[in-house]
């Protein structure tokens, strides 16, 4: 008799999961092929006069964006527009009068008239002051094409800058130490470091070099698309093997750090699947999301001591210097969490918390420079930038040393050179001291660290690969656009036929068009697993092995339940046939403000 229950049982099964895989390829765009479209198939065929460039950063957006995604800044913004409505130096000479007959001055702000220096001083003096009150976002945008790499006649890189007075710069390299036993990072200037070499001193070979140049200049859209199919590229089929994931939902951090670190190089490309221990649910990308997002959310958490938020503007984080005092294991967590990030890139998970621009600087080999100390402490920053633009620094009684404050509170100070703290900073040798501060702010005091979530990333997605993105774009890449387009949502949602012909389908929009930009991310948690928006818009929302799969508004009757189901795995909503719209935006509002884990039926 049990026999036979185990057989019932298992072609119950076989059926479930056939049936299962039929819904998701229903749910799958496919091109003429009938195969599935991926992320790197959504550039083909825009074009390019449907776009618009922003003024701040030289991004191109789509038609349909009313602000850059890059850096915000709003369409139509321009650095050279005055109060008088142009730019362009104009004459109040009327034309149809002879060249005697000049009309007298009017009052009226638009025939204020200039002569050409001035008013050409003028405009540069408001696109100056314009510069001065960007936002850090839009400031950091700005000059993301600040440094570039060029190759010499005898094949050596090096790189240029767009301002040279600006200083110095420095890249992080690793290096043998001197008893040849381990590999330590160090900061190398830019003006001895060649520019075509990798984290590891490796040099880039010509014709790869010669590829990356060519993307690099590419428009980001096409830029990225290169970016998505190389590392698909990378991936193992399902006929290779899988790896599952298997961890309890209250220790996700540890156990899946431990499966992450545990991996064979040979394995971290195949197709993950994961498994919340008690809980029912198949993962087809829903449960992944959802994984990597509570991972993060501990990960980044400053309370963990890992990382730390180091510009509060803007929500950015580096790595803790104290992470030491955590954990003996932190620099474990550290490769852990590298190679998290480089899954992360490989399948389109969103980060909700943004690196800092030096620690992507780090991670693309761009150099770091005095100014970029303001993205990590800006305090600070104001403080340095004073020594550097003031005399007399010796009134301020500072020395060759800096102080971190450890767990408990505790001071401990440190040398930024051999008895530091018995050197006075002077006019003299200050030059010195901003440079080892600088040194020791981005490299030295978390060097260890940031070597080993270095590692555990490139381990996963090769450097070169990353290198055709400047540090804006890769921030893009890794954490998505930050604010949620109800329009673009809506205009690639798939609907259902009893919700096409019901007042639910308007109601619907109407209530998400009027939550808060945190509830909508909450919503759209709910029901993608992802609280983030893909760099390429909704129409970019995948399923599994990055296959592209739209969400969808699912009608059912109202009888069947009181709340929507949401299938993160498939992108959609169950949405009940409400009667009224008050009663549609009750149960929205009770859903975002209920802890969003765990899976309805899949």
């Amino acid at each position: 008799m049990s026999l036979v229950v185990l057989h019932v049982a298992r072609k119950q099964l076989k059926r479930q999961q056939r049936m299962r895989g039929d819904m998701i390829q229903r749910m799958l765009l496919v091109n003429h092929n009938n195969t599935p479209y991926g992320r790197q198939d959504l550039e083909a065929g825009v074009p390019r006069e449907e776009q618009w460039m922003c003024e701040i950063c030289d991004f191109c957006n789509h038609v349909t964006k009313p602000s850059c995604v890059l850096c915000g800044t709003e369409r139509g913004f321009s650095l050279t527009a005055t109060l008088l409505g142009t730019s362009a130096p104009h004459s109040d000479v009327d034309s149809s009068a002879s060249s005697s007959q000049v009309r007298r001055p009017s009052m009226r702000r638009d025939s204020v008239t200039m002569p050409q220096t001035s008013r050409l001083s003028f405009v540069d003096r408001n696109k100056a002051f314009k510069i001065r009150r960007l936002n850090a976002r839009q400031a950091a945008a700005r000059k993301r094409k600040e440094w570039v790499r060029k190759v010499g006649a005898d094949g050596r890189g090096y790189w240029t800058r767009k301002q040279a007075n600006e200083g110095e710069g420095f890249v992080a390299r690793v290096v043998r130490s001197p008893n040849e036993d381990e590999l330590r990072l160090t900061f190398a200037p830019t003006s001895r470091e060649n520019a075509v070499t990798s984290f590891d001193g490796n040099e880039i070979h010509a014709q790869d070099l010669e590829i990356l140049h060519v993307v690099a200049a590419m428009p980001f859209q096409e830029k990225y698309a290169w970016f998505v199919q190389q590392t698909q590229g990378l991936m193992k089929t399902w006929k290779d093997g899988r790896l599952k994931i298997k961890v309890h939902r209250d220790n996700v951090l540890v156990e899946s750090f431990e499966q992450v670190l545990g991996m064979q190089k040979q394995h971290i490309y195949m197709p993950l699947r994961i498994e919340f221990i008690g809980e029912t649910g198949l993962d087809a990308g829903g449960l992944e999301r959802e994984w990597f997002s509570i991972l993060t959310q501990e990960l980044f958490d400053e309370s963990l001591g890992l990382f730390q938020a180091c510009h509060k503007d803007v929500g950015a984080f580096y790595i803790d210097p104290n992470s030491a005092e955590i954990t003996k294991d932190h620099l474990l967590y550290f490769k852990a969490t590298g190679r998290l990030l480089g899954r992360a890139l490989l399948s389109g998970h969103l980060l909700t918390a943004r690196p800092c621009l030096p620690l992507l600087k780090h991670i693309l080999g761009v150099p770091i420079s005095f100014n970029d100390i303001q993205y990590l402490d800006p305090q600070k920053y104001s403080g340095l930038r004073w020594i550097e633009e003031n005399n007399n620094v010796e009134c301020l009684d500072l020395y060759f040393s800096t102080t971190e404050v450890c767990q408990g509170n505790k001071t401990v100070e440190v040398d930024l050179k051999p008895n530091g703290r018995n050197i006075l900073v002077t006019d003299e040798n200050k030059a010195e001291y901003l440079q080892l501060t600088l040194r020791y702010l981005m490299l030295d005091r978390c060097a260890a660290q940031l070597q080993h979530l270095l590692v555990g990333l490139f381990e996963v997605v090769p450097q070169e690969m990353l290198m055709v993105f400047d540090y804006q774009e890769l921030e893009l890449v890794m954490c998505g656009v930050p604010d949620i387009d109800v329009e673009d949502w809506k205009a690639n949602t798939q609907y259902s036929p009893e919700l096409v012909s019901s007042p639910v389908l308007e109601w619907f929009w109407e209530v998400v068009s009027s939550f808060s930009s945190e509830d909508k991310a909450r919503l759209l948690q709910f029901a993608t697993g992802s609280s983030r928006t893909p760099i390429q818009g909704f129409k970019a929302l995948v399923s599994y092995d990055g296959q592209i799969c739209p969400f969808s508004l699912q009608g059912i009757p109202f009888s069947d339940t009181a709340y929507p189901r949401a299938h993160t795995c498939f992108n959609r909503i169950d949405l009940p046939l409400y009667e009224t719209k008050e009663q549609l935006q009750d149960v929205l509002t009770v859903v975002i403000n209920t802890e969003i884990t765990g899976f309805t039926e899949e």
